[in-house]
């Protein structure tokens, strides 16, 4: 299994306070600002390994 850094992993991830209007950190927030990566399979659960479980942000 290929190994992820934690900030591979937020990338991937859909920033919750961006997607309710309220992400204090904007550009430099280290989750996705890209509402539309809410409909990708999530490449972690693709190569089994997805710690989020029903937590992510992605279709599984």
């Amino acid at each position: 299994r290929k190994k992820f850094s934690k900030l591979q992993q937020a990338t991937t991830m859909i920033c919750k306070h961006f997607a309710k209007g309220n992400c204090r950190y904007g550009p430099s927030c280290r989750f996705s600002h890209d509402l539309s990566a809410q409909n990708t399979v999530c490449e972690y659960f693709k190569k089994g390994n997805c710690r989020f479980g029903t937590r992510c942000r992605n279709s599984h």
